[in-house]
Parts: C-alpha cells; sequence; structure tokens
C-alpha cells in the first residue's frame, strides 16, 4: 500500500501547485466558491480558436487534395481543344505530305475519295439544313452553315476507317495493326469531343458524320480494290493507273491540282467566303 500512498501524495503536492485543478466532488460543486483551484474550462474564444484551427487545417488538406485533380483537368481540357482547333490542319498537312511523297495510283485514288466524302457532307448540309447549337464557346466566329451532319466527323471516319482496313490488309491482325487503329480512333475521338464541347456540333450530328464517313470509307475501299459485292467490276485503282505515266508516279508539278481541290473542298472555302460577306455586310451597315 505504500505505493498507493506514494501516488496519492504526488497527486494531492501537484494539485495543490497547479492552479487549475482541484480535487472537488460533484456535491461540493455547486456550494464551494471557486479560487485559483476551479476545474478546466475552455473560453468560448479559445473554443473558437481551436475549432477553427481544425476547420482550416481539414480545409488545407482538401484543397491540397483536389489541386492535382484540377490541374489534371486544365491539363486535359487544353490538349483536348490544342487536338480540336487543330485537326483540319493537321490531317490535311499530312494527308497532302503523304500524297506528296508516294503520288501513286493508291494515294490518288484515297485522295479523290476523301474529296467526294466531304462534298457528300456539304451536300447533306444544305439537303438536311439542321442549325448547329446555341451558345458557341470555341474561338473565332461560329460557322454559319449547318451542323447535320458534322463534316470533320464524316472526314475522320472516312480516313480512319480507310487507313485501318489498309492496316489490316497490309500487317493483317499484328501489332501494328492494333496500335495504328487504337491511335487514329484516339485522335477521332478527342478531336471530335472538342466540337461537342465549344458547342459547334450536338452528339447527334457527331455521331450521324461518323456513320457516313464510316459508310463512304468502306463502299469507297471496295470499288477502290474491285471488291465491291454490288459492282464488282468497278476497280478505280486501275482506272487511275491508266492515267499515271509509264512510272505509275505523278508528276510532282501536277501537285497543284489536287492542293486547289483540298483547300477548295476541305478547307470550306465557300463557308470563309459567305463569312467574309457577311462580315463585310455588317461593316457597311
Amino acid at each position: 500500500m505504500s505505493f498507493f500512498y506514494l501516488i496519492s501524495i504526488l497527486l494531492v503536492l501537484f494539485c495543490s501547485l497547479h492552479p487549475t485543478i482541484s480535487f472537488t466532488s460533484p456535491n461540493q460543486a455547486h456550494s464551494q466558491s471557486y479560487g485559483s483551484t476551479r476545474p478546466i474550462r475552455l473560453r468560448q474564444n479559445q473554443v473558437l480558436l481551436r475549432t477553427s484551427s481544425s476547420q482550416t487545417f481539414i480545409n488545407t488538406k482538401m484543397n491540397m487534395a483536389e489541386a492535382p485533380k484540377e490541374t489534371s483537368i486544365a491539363s486535359i481540357s487544353k490538349v483536348i481543344a490544342k487536338i480540336g482547333t487543330s485537326t483540319s490542319t493537321v490531317v490535311a498537312g499530312a494527308f497532302f505530305l503523304a500524297l506528296a511523297y508516294q503520288r501513286d495510283s493508291f494515294m490518288l485514288t484515297f485522295f479523290t475519295g476523301s474529296i467526294l466524302n466531304s462534298i457528300s457532307s456539304k451536300v447533306l448540309k444544305k439537303v438536311l439544313n439542321v442549325k448547329r447549337p446555341e451558345g458557341y464557346e470555341g474561338k473565332g466566329i461560329q460557322p454559319l452553315d449547318g451542323g447535320m451532319p458534322s463534316s470533320h466527323a464524316m472526314s475522320l471516319g472516312f480516313i480512319c476507317t480507310y487507313c485501318i482496313i489498309q492496316a489490316f490488309s497490309f500487317f493483317g491482325n499484328e501489332i501494328q495493326t492494333i496500335a495504328i487503329s487504337l491511335g487514329l480512333m484516339l485522335y477521332a475521338t478527342v478531336s471530335l469531343i472538342y466540337r461537342v464541347q465549344c458547342k459547334l456540333h450536338t452528339m447527334d450530328q457527331i455521331i450521324v458524320g461518323l456513320v457516313c464517313g464510316i459508310t463512304n470509307s468502306f463502299i469507297w475501299h471496295s470499288l477502290a480494290f474491285g471488291k465491291n459485292l454490288i459492282l464488282p467490276g468497278v476497280n478505280i485503282m486501275e482506272l487511275v493507273s491508266t492515267l499515271l505515266p509509264e512510272s505509275g508516279i505523278m508528276p510532282i508539278q501536277y501537285l497543284a491540282i489536287p492542293a486547289l481541290f483540298g483547300a477548295a473542298v476541305v478547307g470550306s472555302f465557300e463557308r470563309r467566303f459567305s463569312e467574309w460577306l457577311s462580315s463585310k455586310k455588317v461593316k457597311a451597315s
């Protein structure tokens, strides 16, 4: 018991020296006038200070956790906008460089099909006459032509599908084919997401454009290689090859012809011309 008494004496001495602790019983709590030995009590401003500090610490941790998410979302949005705004230039430029490098019946047939596909998209826009969505949030002036179907979706659907079909024909079910297919589909998806986000097109207009472009690609590829079930005697590549010199390569000076066609059709010359006329009328008024 000596250990117990020793502990008790030390506690009594500690409490007598410490001004904020006392051993008053519950029955004495309401009757005793507390002096320097009143129980521990936090003042209201101390409670509020501790609560505020805890809340600040929690908010800081939450903000630190959310900051990387916001940064990553902003980075992804910038990448999508960069790809979306440069799609026309990148695709048209890459296509023209490939045509300038190869210049054979395959590339000329591919180019001709893509031009016809673009022309068909513009004809469908005139026929359907469906407006673009309101609330345009992209750069520059919103195009004044119709939105159904999306010309970008039709072009990307046609070109990507044609390349994927050709990759399967050349490589088969190899890793190269998978890599090419996934890369093209990812690029097209990101580009078209941007066009929906900035309200250049609705999702319906994008989907219709993709379906039309993919369908045109299958039809044109079958006609190009003489594999069309309805017109098995048609082989466009053979027809194009008869127009080329004996080398089978188009002379480089003739590249001006597809360049002009591409600028007029893919570059939406008629749209830009109509926008220029509209801006002139606004300034005149």
